[in-house]
């Protein structure tokens, strides 16, 4: 599974599809999972990605930018620019993976990005608008 995703991504970023970026696809793939069970056998630990849990905070993510967008162009327009303010939102992702794309959707519409990790399972996040 990872060796797909990643040849996928390569061609993904290539943006084209030839034999030679099949075949340079298929050495990215074989290389970068051979380094992931390496890394994984040797540490221990091991990511699990369940799907579900991680389509939830990307598909809110996802929806929430062309309103952020709007939200953030109107309030760049004015005479005086926003200077935000620092909230804390609590961290609802208990694995590492999944932790991982919750901080990524956080930080993905543009009103909003991750500043630090608090304890106890929350984040501080500045918002331009709030």
């Amino acid at each position: 599974m990872i060796w797909a995703a990643l040849a996928g991504l390569y061609l993904v970023m290539v943006g084209q599809v030839s034999t030679d970026e099949l075949c340079a696809a298929g050495l990215t793939a074989l290389v970068g999972t051979t380094l992931a069970v390496a890394v994984s056998r040797t540490s221990g630990q091991y990511a699990r990605l369940r799907l579900l849990p991680v389509l939830r905070p990307l598909a809110a993510a996802l929806a929430a930018v062309p309103k952020e967008v709007v939200i953030v162009a109107m309030r760049l327009v004015l005479p005086r620019p926003p200077l935000g303010q620092s909230v804390v939102l609590p961290l609802q992702q208990t694995g590492r993976a999944e932790r991982a794309v919750e901080i990524l959707s956080i930080s993905f519409a543009p009103n909003r990005f991750v500043m630090q990790l608090l304890p106890s399972d929350r984040a501080q996040v500045h918002r331009l608008v709030p």
